[in-house]
């Protein structure tokens, strides 16, 4: 603008000098100061032009915003699906065949270890057991007596064996008459509930065909299968959160209480299993289980948003806004990657701390342009 006042005012002061000839009318003199004037207003509009063109110039740097790298906490976890199973489960079946007398129990019912869920016709089995300590009273009485006359040298050693011997085989089919006895009882093998009854009162049971499910749901496994990729990754301890798509409302912070050694040569897969407590008894066994489970984690990770990340031929690169005196020039900086989680990913190599990162304008920049940083 100062130079455009200076132009005026010259060019204000040639005209002036230039007066007018004495011959020429005023219609000409006219004219002659209107081309003048249409000429200055011209040569104005042409120094604005190019002041303007010079404002335009400096105004012209790109401005980005950038933000300088740090450490951080990253961690990485991949999702999988299992199921629930209880890990205390019996489907219990009776240990002799018979008929069932009585069931002393309800579905649902919650007992405790060693309760009579059931009772088999032990009826025969305890009249051969009567009969049997009948004879072993009989027994007993004929082996003191034998016994006594044994220690006076009456008698032969072989009266006396076998007298010994007839009590002593009572008494071991005694024992086992009553051990036969307790296998017509159903007993409660842990503290649980009674979750289903196959048979009636009545119907004849045997052990090969089940009797009752019985269950504790105060603590459960969640088992998944998980790829071998990632066999070298996971390891008891690891931290996961587990979701049941039945209850959307609970969630499990759990870790991995064992992985199997072996993988399943069908799937390509080995096992991962959780270990977790049940308060109220509402996550039942074999629903379905999601499981986010943490397979890395770096407590000082240079991360970025993945979105910042670009590639060429050469490989993958960021914007890095370097400073030189007042102005800022972009590098292209190439960089090595690892995990991507949530929309951030970790910088292996080529980012350090400090340097200052395009993160908005990255995509309108390129390398050694010279830009205008806001942070």
């Amino acid at each position: 603008m100062k130079n455009v006042l200076v132009l005026l005012l010259a060019v204000l002061f040639l005209a002036s000098c230039a007066g007018t000839k004495a011959d020429e009318t005023p219609e000409q003199q006219i004219r002659a100061y209107e081309k003048q004037i249409a000429e200055i207003n011209e040569k104005i509009q042409q120094v604005s032009s190019d002041a303007s063109s010079d404002d335009i110039n400096v105004a012209a740097l790109s401005s980005v915003k950038a933000e300088e790298v740090k450490t951080s906490f990253f961690k990485h976890s991949i999702s999988v699906s299992g199921n629930v199973e209880a890990i205390k489960f019996a489907g219990l079946n009776p240990e002799m065949s018979g008929k069932i007398i009585s069931i002393l129990v309800a579905e649902g019912q919650v007992v405790n270890k060693g309760t009579v869920l059931a009772q088999l016709d032990d009826r025969l089995l305890q009249s051969q057991l009567k009969q049997a300590e009948t004879s072993l009273e009989l027994a007993a009485t004929m082996y003191e007596r034998q016994k006594e006359l044994w220690e006076q040298n009456i008698g032969t050693e072989i009266q006396y064996l076998q007298v010994k011997n007839q009590k002593e085989s009572l008494e071991n089919q005694i024992q086992l008459l009553k051990i036969q006895i307790s296998m017509t009882k159903v007993l409660a093998p842990f503290d649980g509930l009674i979750d289903r009854i196959y048979l009636k009162e009545g119907e004849l049971a045997n052990p090969a065909v089940k009797f009752m499910d019985f269950v504790n749901l105060s603590q459960l496994y969640v088992n998944t299968e998980i790829s071998e990729d990632y066999i070298n990754r996971i390891k008891p301890g690891d931290e996961a959160l587990i979701k049941f798509p039945a209850f959307p409302n609970i969630e499990i912070k759990s870790i991995v209480f064992r992985t199997t050694n072996i993988v399943n040569p069908n799937s390509r897969s080995f096992l991962t299993r959780f270990k977790i407590d049940n308060p109220g008894n509402k996550i039942k066994p074999n629903i379905i289980a999601n499981v986010l489970l943490s397979d890395y984690q770096n407590e000082n990770a240079i991360s970025i948003p993945s979105i910042l990340l670009q590639s060429d031929m050469d490989g993958k690169f960021v914007f890095i806004a370097d400073k030189h005196e007042n102005v800022y020039e972009v590098r292209k900086q190439y960089v090595e990657t690892g995990l991507n989680e949530a929309g951030k990913i970790e910088i292996l190599k080529g980012l350090y701390q400090g340097e200052l990162l395009i993160t908005e304008g990255y995509n309108q920049v390129r390398k050694g342009q010279k830009i205008n940083v806001i942070e």
